[in-house]
């Protein structure tokens, strides 16, 4: 379990990626652009498509040649109102749930590391425990870390309200669901 900052500010991190090659340059940064995102919407749930790195080498070429498109792309599945499926290199998966903390300002995090199959060898095992390190540092010692100090900020109420970008669809959409299921 992971102690994170309030929800909104919890939650927001994983909804978009432009945040990607600044805080996390050093971790998930490496493999995301930053700027390129599809996204759908499947009533309050949503898919998000982030653009790997590797998605600028293959523009260049014929289509014929390049791959597996798969192999480009990130998918990020927000299942509302809590959790994360983020397939994010080789065959490994993070599935992050978010659940209220102690106080308002508090989210407590579960994290689970997926493999598409058990880790046998030693290089497979070393792959799967490198996934597992990046990403906790990715959630816990930059998202979490940058998200306590803004949420040391919001505590101060010095701003009324706050808008959404059109590069954010998915914070738009999420905050819309969770206005609409607060009004029922």
């Amino acid at each position: 379990e992971i102690e994170g900052p309030g929800w909104k500010v919890c939650w927001d991190g994983y909804l978009e990626a432009y945040h990607h090659n600044t805080l996390h340059a050093e971790t998930v940064g490496k493999y995301t652009v930053g700027n390129l995102m599809l996204h759908d919407t499947y009533g309050p749930h949503q898919r998000l498509v982030f653009g790997r790195k590797s998605l600028l080498q293959i523009a260049r070429k014929p289509e014929d040649d390049w791959g597996d498109p798969s192999e480009h792309i990130r998918l990020i599945h927000s299942v509302f109102p809590n959790t994360s499926i983020s397939g994010v290199v080789g065959d490994h998966c993070l599935v992050s749930q978010v659940f209220p903390g102690p106080t308002p300002e508090t989210t407590i995090t579960r994290q689970s590391i997926m493999t598409a199959r058990v880790p046998e060898t030693d290089a497979e095992k070393a792959a799967t425990e490198a996934f597992s390190q990046m990403t906790l540092k990715a959630v816990r010692d930059e998202d979490y870390n940058m998200g306590f100090q803004i949420q040391k900020t919001l505590s101060s109420k010095a701003n009324e309200a706050f808008v959404f970008g059109r590069n954010e669809p998915a914070l738009q959409h999420y905050h819309t669901q969770v206005a609409r299921f607060a009004a029922d």
